[in-house]
């Protein structure tokens, strides 16, 4: 069996629960669902029935009779988790904020991921896939605008001594280095390491990572998630009708640009390719100024 604990904090308010909304809580299926969703994000392939095949190894699937058992455990340990209403919407206050039940900031619980047999030489990938996640991605609703962050503070693998998760000065030269490990020469950093491209595309129609972008540093995360829902909230009002931007209710779209927090300081933007206006040069248009505004 490979086992390996990573301690995270809880940087945003994390809006998830399980079947009685107003506990929330953070269960295994949740982290390996975004996990999935970030494994799929940054493949490149022609073939999607290929693609499906390999994640099916890592994750399991039901598939008629070739049904097969996931060969990653996760387990969620939290001693004290603080809960309490949080504001969704931190770029408006009074009567229009809309508070909900939440996982508080400072929060802090381990994850733990196990593999056994077979899939033991898988296990750099689980590894290097909820990293990312942990960095790109977030848990719960509002995720894309910065709610849900968490970040790895330790990491323990198998018997040896747990040490500092660090990351570096740029904390997307990590980001480079953890897509190397999952899919080599699919991505490269530009020269001044601002941004992340996707040297090429996969065929399939899917929402895939373009690019990823750092922001600039900002005095905590709060100031994230009110900077990210503000930009959100102007580019929608330039926005002609029938255009899907940054996401809608109705119908319901989820937004292609994914902001999220990586420290308590730094955060990223990924740009991923939609399922909706593609190939509409207003929309992309707008789509970037969406990201140089968060960005900024």
């Amino acid at each position: 069996m490979q086992k390996t604990t990573y301690t995270c904090e809880v940087l945003t308010p994390i809006f998830i629960a399980g079947a009685n909304p107003s506990n929330p809580e953070l269960r295994a299926v949740s982290i390996k669902g975004v996990m999935r969703y970030f494994y799929r994000a940054v493949q490149c392939g022609s073939d999607g029935a290929a693609l499906y095949k390999k994640e099916k190894t890592l994750f399991g699937g039901a598939d008629g009779d070739e049904d097969q058992q996931s060969g990653l455990r996760i387990q969620v340990v939290c001693n004290e988790l603080k809960t309490g209403e949080e504001n969704m919407l931190p770029h408006r206050q009074g009567p229009q904020q809309r508070l909900q039940q939440a996982i508080r900031p400072g929060t802090t619980f381990q994850v733990i991921l196990r593999s056994f047999g077979a899939h033991q030489e898988n296990h750099g990938t689980y590894e290097a896939l909820f990293e990312l996640t942990a960095l790109l991605g977030g848990f719960g609703r509002r995720s894309r605008r910065g709610f849900g962050s968490v970040m790895i503070t330790k990491v323990k693998r198998n018997e040896d001594a747990e040490v500092e998760y660090g990351l570096p000065d740029n904390p997307l030269q990590k980001v480079q280095e953890l897509l190397e490990k999952l899919v080599p020469d699919v991505f490269e950093m530009n020269d001044a390491s601002e941004k992340i491209r996707r040297k090429r595309s996969p065929r399939e129609h899917y929402p895939y990572i373009e690019e990823i972008h750092i922001t600039v540093a900002r005095a905590n995360a709060l100031a994230f998630t009110t900077h990210y829902g503000h930009k959100s909230h102007e580019i929608q009002q330039i926005v002609p009708k029938g255009f899907r931007l940054t996401g809608s209710i109705a119908p319901r779209y989820a937004s292609p640009v994914y902001c999220t927090i990586a420290t308590k300081t730094q955060g990223f933007v990924s740009k991923l390719h939609g399922t909706q206006n593609v190939g509409n040069d207003l929309c992309e248009a707008r789509q970037r100024l969406f990201i140089n505004s968060v960005c900024e």
